[in-house]
């Protein structure tokens, strides 16, 4: 945010109405009144104290004597002392005014509000108060309230100067046009008035006319070397992404005026855009210093905060502002930004209609209502919000960027709308492409993998051809020209012989989550750190114990909240000679920084178990058991499928927590069928299947679980009522939708469960692995993709093929069997009791990956 306010009127210094006095008294008076106007305030405040203590009820001395606190900013004093003088003349609107600019530097905006009311009332055509409450109405969040007073105030005969602030007041209330208007016929009037022509050039900014915006602000600063036009200047160019020139414009207005607060704040909100925190940090402190209340500057350290990933920090920064501006729209805007980082969505959804309450045409918060409306599962709300964003600034680059992503339903109704929302998503990114050109492209950097097509891994299919054009989007937007990976590569850092090989690991999920436990954590405990050394970058905000868990198994670990830029210069610091990213697509800046070439070798891994069409990864790292014979053709990069699971994945270690089925709804002595799946892997062409079972075992329990997104649980709810009343069946009794369970409550499920059935399409990695860990028979589909396969390899890696589905007809067969023959059950649970253990522990995959890496660096 780049600050474009105005300062209040000057309080009034004129003495009112004159009061007999004797005659060396007046002398004294006038004598301190001289010295007012003269700025010698020291000087006259002496004469109008000495005029007091001989006649303490004068009013003009005691009212400018509040004027000098005023100007001195002893507020306190300058309530007082006015207060008192309006004793003695109680219609005075001077004084009334400058009482309200009082209150309004003390923050006191609803008592500014009633004393420029009064001054209004007793003087219409009161020309600072008109101004000032019209400030003050705009602070409180009504701009529109404020246009009316200011309409009156020109009818009851106010001089011109007041269309350029109904100009501003209609801008804040959107109406950029009428806004125009306004500052025209000023223009008009007084052609060489700098404030009007950086005032229409606002109004053009709003309206979409950036080259007629930039001419105007060009008017301003030839006029009077004007400062707020300089900034607007700036911060405009910097929207367009024009980076450098916007500096130089920031930059150069900091050297005018080295005390400015404004400058600094704004020159500090481009650095943190630009990703240079520290520096930015030092402008916007610096701006502090000079004016503490500042909003620009505390608003943009609150997003600075959450740029390094101190959102306690950000928290509290906005909470200080709420306090100051109840009703700030941007503010409240930005809390729900912070919420959202956090994964507290509902209370970001609170945040976010508060921000819209207060600025309808706010696009930043449509913008986040959209991503908010996409964590909570419904992508056409999502999209509608982002395109709103959009008419309201067709420049919002962010908005743009997502509502492409939203294009992607986490679920859907029917199968066709797979099809359909693949073929608008390609479209979108050629859109995408074609905007982000010429003066766009520092925009569209900023973007980069703000949000991401998560959700095509739940769409069936080979989707390699999909998402090559959307990474070379990504990398071309990045600074990469599009290249072959070994043309974009720079030259590999030299390996001396007897030093070990530097491999990088950069991941947002560095904690208690399936990216560290399943893949990472068993290879970076288990690598020969003689030969290779290894360092974790955690990107990620969140952080627990498995976290400092990490942070103690390798030489290095760097977890401290960065810009991307940041980021990039901690990681080119390390000069990697290998950078693995295990998973691209789920997190901003994993994307951001897998766009970009900054090691010679970069892989990728299956943590979002799909290409990244990057032509900055090199390699895709997967495992044999989880591929099918032609899965090279699903990747852009080379598929590197290390043996086995591709992972040394160790055991959980939970201690089962004894469950209650009554207190779960669960009947005593039904067989459980879990299906532990989240609502995204349950497609609708698989709603017969789960029917199907229910219907072939009508004394079994199919246990679902409403965890994640509830718009979500919702819709598969619902789909799924349908299927069974297809199917003659009354779902209730046959399916039971249990809440989220602790680990140790899921593992004393699993003891009470017949068998686990795996999710069709997009199989379950852990919890296969955890069912297998606990003895639990699992049934499985092969399906074409690596994404369709997990627990399949699994089963065959276990040698237990006979659970393992081609179809599902063949699914369901497998199911009813195994829970209809205890002595079948029994035997696939005691070769899992025998042949379980090898899965876990596996050290082949780990030295695969390392023979692979000294092969190309030793």
């Amino acid at each position: 945010m780049f600050g474009r306010k105005s300062p209040p009127a000057v309080p009034s210094a004129a003495p009112v109405a004159p009061v007999a006095l004797t005659p060396d008294l007046q002398k004294l008076f006038t004598g301190g009144f001289q010295h007012h106007q003269a700025g010698r305030l020291a000087d006259a405040a002496a004469a109008y104290r000495e005029v007091l203590a001989t006649a303490p009820g004068h009013f003009d001395a005691r009212h400018l004597l509040g004027v000098i606190a005023l100007q001195q900013g002893r507020l306190d004093e300058a309530r007082d002392q006015i207060t008192q003088a309006l004793r003695s003349s109680p219609r005075d609107a001077t004084a009334y005014g400058n009482l309200g600019t009082v209150h309004l530097h003390a923050g006191r905006l609803n008592e500014a509000r009633a004393s420029y009311e009064t001054a209004l009332a007793f003087n219409p055509k009161n020309l600072d108060a008109a101004v000032n409450l019209s400030l003050v109405l705009r602070r409180l969040g009504d701009p529109a309230a404020a246009a009316v007073r200011l309409r009156a105030a020109l009818a009851a005969g106010g001089a011109i100067e007041l269309r350029n602030e109904l100009g501003a007041a209609l801008l804040e209330a959107g109406d950029a046009a009428g806004a125009a208007k306004e500052f025209e016929a000023v223009l008009r009037k007084h052609p060489a008035h700098a404030n009007a022509h950086n005032n229409l050039a606002l109004a053009l900014e709003r309206s979409g006319k950036f080259d007629e915006a930039i001419r105007q602000y060009e008017r301003a600063i030839a006029l009077d070397g004007s400062l707020a036009a300089t900034g607007n200047r700036a911060a405009l160019l910097a929207r367009r992404g024009q980076h450098e020139e916007a500096r130089m414009g920031f930059e150069d207005a900091v050297s005018r005026d080295p005390r400015s607060a404004q400058a600094h704040a704004n020159l500090g909100a481009l650095l943190r855009e630009l990703g240079e925190l520290d520096t930015a940090r030092t402008h916007l402190l610096e701006a502090l210093h000079l004016d503490p209340r500042l909003f620009e500057a505390r608003f943009n350290l609150a997003q600075l905060a959450l740029a390094a990933g101190d959102t306690p920090s950000a928290q509290a920064q906005l909470d200080r502002l709420l306090a100051d501006e109840p009703r700030s729209a941007e503010v409240h805007a930005l809390r729900a930004q912070v919420l959202l980082a956090q994964s507290l969505v509902r209370d970001a959804s609170l945040a976010i209609d508060r921000a819209i309450e207060f600025d309808p045409q706010l696009a930043q918060a449509h913008h986040l209502r959209g991503l908010i409306w996409m964590a909570m599962g419904d992508a056409k709300l999502a999209q509608a919000s982002h395109e709103q964003a959009l008419r309201l600034d067709p420049e919002h680059a962010a908005a743009r960027w997502a509502s492409v992503m939203a294009r992607l339903p986490a679920t859907r109704d029917e199968e066709a709308e797979a099809l359909t929302s693949r073929a608008s998503f390609a479209q979108g990114v050629s859109q995408l492409d074609a905007f982000f050109q010429g003066p766009r492209l520092g925009a569209g950097r900023a973007v980069v993998g703000s949000t991401q097509p998560f959700y095509l891994a739940y769409q069936r299919g080979n989707h390699r051809d999909l998402l090559v054009p959307y990474g070379q989007l990504c990398a071309r937007l990045s600074g990469l020209a599009q290249a072959s990976p070994a043309q974009a590569a720079p030259p590999s850092p030299a390996v001396h012989t007897g030093r070990p090989v530097r491999v990088g690991i950069v991941s947002a999920h560095i904690r208690d989550h399936s990216v560290w436990t399943a893949i990472v954590r068993g290879w970076v405990a288990n690598v020969d750190r003689s030969r290779i050394e290894v360092s974790v970058f955690h990107v990620g905000a969140i952080s627990d114990t498995q976290t400092d868990a990490a942070r103690q198994l390798v030489p290095h670990f760097d977890g401290r909240g960065a810009s991307a830029q940041e980021w990039q210069r901690r990681i080119e610091a390390f000069a990697p000679h290998a950078l693995v990213f295990p998973e691209v697509g789920m997190d901003a800046m994993t994307a951001k920084l897998a766009s970009r070439r900054l090691a010679p070798w970069q892989a990728a891994s299956w943590g979002h178990p799909l290409t990244t069409g990057l032509p900055t990864i090199d390699a895709f790292i997967s495992a044999q058991a989880l591929e099918p014979s032609h899965a090279q053709d699903h990747y852009s990069e080379q598929l590197i499928a290390l043996p086995g699971l591709g992972v040394c994945y160790e055991p959980l270690g939970v201690t089962p927590e004894r469950i209650d089925r009554r207190s779960l709804g669960l009947p005593a002595d039904a067989p459980l069928l879990l299906c532990p799946g989240l609502a995204q892997k349950y497609a609708p062409e698989d709603d017969g299947l789960w029917a199907d079972i229910a219907r072939r075992l009508p004394a079994a329990r199919l246990v679902f679980f409403r965890s994640g997104a509830p718009v979500l649980q919702e819709r598969l709810a619902r789909r799924m009522r349908g299927a069974f009343d297809r199917h003659g069946l009354n779902i209730d009794d046959h399916v039971v939708w249990l809440a989220h369970l602790s680990r140790p409550q899921f593992f004393g499920l699993m003891q009470e469960a017949t068998l686990f059935l795996d999710s069709v399409g997009f199989s379950g990695f852990n919890t296969a692995m955890q069912a297998i860990e606990c003895g639990l028979p699992v049934v499985a589909l092969e399906g074409d993709a690596m994404r369709g396969r997990f627990a399949a390899g699994i089963l065959r890696e276990a040698g237990l093929d006979e659970c393992v589905a081609t179809d599902t007809a063949h699914y369901a067969d497998i199911a009813v069997a195994l829970a209809s023959d205890s002595a079948q059950r029994s035997a696939v649970a005691s070769h899992l009791r025998k042949h379980g253990p090898a899965l876990f522990g596996t050290k082949a995959p780990v030295d695969a990956l390392a023979t692979l890496l000294l092969g190309r660096y030793a």
